[in-house]
């Protein structure tokens, strides 16, 4: 019995140790699923990434880690992201790696959120094709505040009131702080667009300030906004975002900036209560119109000095209406094209209107041209009446009235008319035949015919004056050939002359991009970054006036997808390991849109100093 029970033991642990064993790769299979597709978090300003709950504040921008070693192809579902957070930024980096022969791939996802309300937040578990990865807790405490002694960056909006009436300006001035003793980068500001108000920015300037015993670098930046609606608001929310040291410390040298680690930042303007009045109870015009400046003039032609005209005349009559901080869209229109005949004395017709808004020493000067045609019908007394608009000055808090005056001129019988033309022609001819019959005055009327009327000569007569007409042409041809030939020469020096420059300022362009795409495909950020600056000098040197940083204008120029790499760039530059920098996308992307935009400007300066050359040889 305890034999056969030992053995029924030992069947037993065979048995198991079979199942472990057949068991082993699904549980290796069912390991590996589970970490090709992986959550974390990059950066961490409490430090406590190694903590269960990490800890952020409501102004910073988390930057979450997607990690997997499968490319799939199915599309990253991010919308379970949404409850919490915004997505405000994504990169992708794809690297591979031999090793004993066997190849393998790493995939990076860097997608960066901006958290929505202070509490505890949840990062959900994402779904990848049929993959589900892990979840993240997170916790957002208050953004600083100006008052706070650790507020290195902080933003916020000025108005000059608080309660304006409808359409009126309001001036916003957006003041940003930053500490003297960090160094950050990249700012950019983002204004907010809302259809219940239009802004139009004026002006910035920048100065050292002492805020709360600390020294900072105020940046402003100026709007004029209008509200197209009455009721109660908010001042526009703008966000500023960017990258600052996380060392505030440790940067003695400008050499020692390229060491350290760059931490992106957002931040935002308190919410200020706003009240939008409807338009006065005093304004008793038909349409509501405010501005700071209105006047209204007027030009005619012909002038109106000379007090009468003949029918059938055209009257030229051009107005416009000009504003001080006020839209154009806001300006009446005087006539349009559906007026009919107002007048029995005259027809009109009215041309599209010209408006215009430009800023000009940090004030909105609009304007509404319009061009009006009268043709007089009959002969009378013309009357244009005056035309008056009622509007608010916003300075004087009072309602007035801008007046283009009327006008009065008398339209008399036409000088000559075609009956009267034809009469005289008539009487004319009659004279003529009378005096050629009248024998008495044969020999006057030969001479006449002979000394006037060349072309009643007799045809032996007429070839001297063709042969004379003939030789004209032929010089004026001959002439004409000279001219073209000096022409084509000068054009043909001076192409060469462009070539030779182009040629130039082309082998040092070629060299830099040979330089810049040598050093992305290595994948090294800093030189790729210097090779980025040196061609965008070039390009800006040459063919462009701007003053602006080149390689700000480099990004204006090139699309969406090549500043979103650029940026990548320079965060990986900066020390941020946690950005991802794709240098293939750099190279298969950036550089060919680089080598589109050298194309264009340099035709565009060919064909500028081609047009400016033949300007010279041949002025208007």
């Amino acid at each position: 019995m305890n034999i056969g029970k030992n053995s029924n033991n030992k069947n037993r642990l065979t048995m198991k140790k079979n199942i472990i064993f057949l068991l082993m790769p699904l549980v290796y299979w069912t390991g590996n699923v589970s970490a090709t597709f992986t959550l974390s978090l990059q950066n961490n300003p409490d430090g406590t990434s190694g903590q269960s709950e990490n800890t952020f504040s409501l102004d910073d921008i988390l930057e979450l880690v997607i990690q997997t070693d499968t490319n799939k192809d199915s599309q990253l579902d991010l919308s379970p992201l949404s409850q919490d957070f915004n997505v405000v930024s994504q990169s992708k980096q794809v690297s591979h790696t031999f090793i004993n022969g066997n190849a393998s791939s790493k995939i990076q996802w860097m997608i960066g959120l901006q958290p929505k309300k202070v509490g505890v937040a949840t990062i959900p578990s994402l779904t990848w094709g049929s993959d589900t990865s892990n979840s993240l807790k997170v916790k957002i405490k208050p953004a600083p505040t100006e008052a706070s002694p650790s507020a290195d960056i902080f933003m916020n909006v000025e108005a000059d009131n608080q309660q304006i009436y409808l359409q009126s300006p309001l001036t916003l001035t957006v003041n940003i702080y930053i500490s003297a003793d960090i160094a950050a980068r990249s700012l950019e500001i983002h204004t907010p667009e809302q259809s219940d108000y239009n802004l139009y920015k004026l002006g910035e300037t920048n100065r050292q300030v002492f805020y709360k015993n600390k020294r900072y670098n105020l940046f402003q930046v100026k709007y004029l906004g209008f509200y197209n609606k009455p009721g109660n608001f908010n001042l526009p929310i703008f966000s500023l975002s960017g990258v600052k040291l996380k060392d505030n410390s440790a940067h003695n040298d400008i050499f020692s900036l390229y060491q350290q680690k760059w931490i992106p930042f957002n931040r935002s303007n308190p919410s200020i209560p706003l009240t939008v009045l409807d338009k006065p109870a005093s304004f008793n015009g038909d349409n509501w119109l405010s501005a700071d400046n209105l006047s209204v003039e007027q030009a005619w032609n012909p002038d109106l000095s000379k007090k009468s005209l003949p029918v059938g005349e055209a009257i030229v009559r051009v107005v416009t209406i000009k504003g001080t901080n006020v839209q154009a869209e806001q300006l009446p229109i005087l006539y349009d094209s559906n007026n009919s005949n107002i007048n029995n004395s005259y027809k009109m017709y009215v041309d599209k209107p010209e408006i215009r808004n430009s800023i000009e020493q940090d004030k909105l000067i609009s304007s509404v041209t319009q061009k009006i045609t009268y043709i007089t019908t009959q002969q009378g007394q013309l009357n244009i009446p005056e035309y008056k608009i009622t509007w608010w000055n916003n300075k004087t808090k009072a309602q007035q009235e801008a007046v283009l005056s009327s006008a009065q001129l008398n339209i008399t019988k036409a000088a000559t008319t075609n009956t009267d033309t034809s009469n005289q022609i008539k009487s004319t001819n009659q004279s003529t035949s009378t005096v050629i019959n009248n024998p008495v005055k044969t020999s006057l009327t030969e001479d006449f015919l002979k000394n006037q009327l060349p072309k009643l000569k007799s045809p032996g007569e007429q070839q001297p004056r063709e042969s004379y007409m003939l030789t004209m042409l032929a010089i004026i041809i001959f002439l004409l050939i000279i001219v073209i030939t000096y022409l084509l020469v000068l054009i043909s020096k001076h192409q060469r002359l462009n070539k030779n420059v182009i040629n130039k300022s082309d082998t040092n362009y070629k060299y830099l991009l040979s330089n810049l795409k040598q050093n992305a495909k290595i994948g090294n950020p800093e030189l790729t970054y210097k090779s980025l600056g040196e061609i965008a000098l070039n390009l800006q040197q040459n063919f462009c006036n701007s003053h602006q940083d080149s390689l700000s204008w480099l990004k204006q120029e090139l699309s969406i997808d090549a500043n979103q790499n650029m940026n990548n760039l320079a965060a990986s530059l900066y020390g941020k390991s946690s950005e991802v920098w794709d240098n293939n996308l750099f190279v298969n992307t950036v550089i060919p849109e680089i080598k589109e935009l050298h194309k264009k400007l340099q035709s565009a300066k060919i064909n500028k100093n081609n047009k400016r050359k033949l300007k010279d040889i041949y002025p208007e």
